[in-house]
């Protein structure tokens, strides 16, 4: 993983999952700490932020705009692609 902004959330050879602060667990964080992974996702508000929770926000617009530019350039939403071998259609043309 990267060093520096990362530094917090390293997961030497493992997986960051990104999420919202629907997946809060004590349970589910020791099952992914146990496979290598780690979840960066949001504290509450009456709680320490977490390692790593500043980046959210610019993973998020990042998300966004990648999302936005694949919408306009596939016309995705006028070509009603209703799943992901539709996509996959899409894609391969």
């Amino acid at each position: 993983m990267a060093t520096g902004a990362l530094s917090g959330v390293e997961t030497p050879g493992g997986l960051l999952i990104v999420a919202d602060k629907d997946y809060v667990s004590a349970e589910l964080d020791r099952r992914l700490v146990e496979r290598g992974m780690r979840l960066l996702r949001p504290s509450y508000r009456n709680r320490t932020p977490r390692p790593g929770e500043h980046l959210l926000k610019p993973i998020r617009q990042l998300t966004e705009s990648v999302n936005d530019t694949l919408k306009g350039q596939l016309d995705l939403e006028q070509k009603a692609a209703s799943g992901v071998g539709a996509i996959d259609t899409l894609l391969c043309r």
